[in-house]
């Protein structure tokens, strides 16, 4: 696809791995798994862990608290590459680090 907006040139070096290692996960991992699932009708149990150990879960959160401290942009640039593969997996990634994660570091106590 063009980048007729020259959205590439904007991108940090850390949002452009950022970029690669999701479109390579979305690529090599999701889409040959997906058409079987959903023939089927199942969520592949093993996206969980796998979007877990690339970061993506809680991806702007701090470090500190299991996040990557990643920015906006790049939680978007996973979020559409994830949303290429299949809109159930964006769907789980964006409810665990919007619903789930971030209310708990925003309105957590830490106790």
């Amino acid at each position: 696809m063009q980048d007729l907006m020259m959205f590439e040139t904007e991108l940090t070096t850390e949002e452009q791995l950022i970029r690669d290692t999701a479109h390579r996960f979305v690529k090599q991992e999701v889409v040959p798994k997906m058409v079987d699932a959903y023939e089927k009708g199942y969520f592949p149990q093993e996206f969980i862990q796998r979007t877990a150990e690339l970061g993506f879960l809680g991806m702007s959160l701090p470090e500190a608290y299991g996040g990557a401290n990643a920015s906006a942009i790049a939680y978007g640039i996973v979020c559409e590459a994830l949303e290429w593969g299949d809109s159930g997996l964006r769907s789980f990634v964006s409810v665990q680090s919007a619903l789930s994660m971030f209310p708990i570091f925003t309105y957590g106590s830490g106790a």
